[in-house]
């Protein structure tokens, strides 16, 4: 098999003389020397982005959106913010700034249980940036190979 990066195959780069018969890479070869590079870095790297794509994925599945709104509908003020809360905390933890925002400032609005004038503006923020984050995450996975 050969290795391959980016559509790049790494034996585009090496010398001849440091290919096997069979025109692969050597295994045994020293990857740091041969490309100037940290192996371990970059794998690092590419392991934490499809960790981070598994999460993203995973975030666009989820039906928290629907039961934030269904529980708002509802008049169930304490599951709203739970549901808000939630949103908070995984848009903090995989960085999504805009959605956090707008969530956090609806999650502190139901805080106490109460619904007050700003909860339904508040709302339609958050659906404004959850449908665009939504649109970004699937632009993602469409560029899936």
């Amino acid at each position: 098999g050969k290795s391959v990066i980016m559509g790049l195959r790494l034996e585009d780069f090496l010398p001849k003389e440091k290919m096997t018969k069979d025109n692969t890479l050597n295994a045994e070869m020293n990857f740091s020397e041969l490309m100037g590079a940290d192996y371990e870095d970059v794998l690092g790297r590419l392991m934490m982005e499809k960790l981070v794509k598994k999460f993203l994925y995973k975030f666009a599945d989820a039906k928290d959106m629907e039961e934030l709104k269904s529980s708002l509908a509802a008049k169930d003020y304490n599951t709203a913010f739970r549901m808000a809360h939630n949103l908070k905390g995984v848009c903090a933890n995989l960085s999504i700034t805009k959605l956090g925002a707008s969530s956090s400032a609806l999650c502190e609005e139901l805080r106490d249980g109460n619904y007050t004038d700003k909860v339904e503006p508040l709302l339609a923020e958050v659906l404004a940036d959850y449908d665009a984050t939504l649109a970004a995450i699937r632009q993602l996975q469409a560029a899936e190979p």
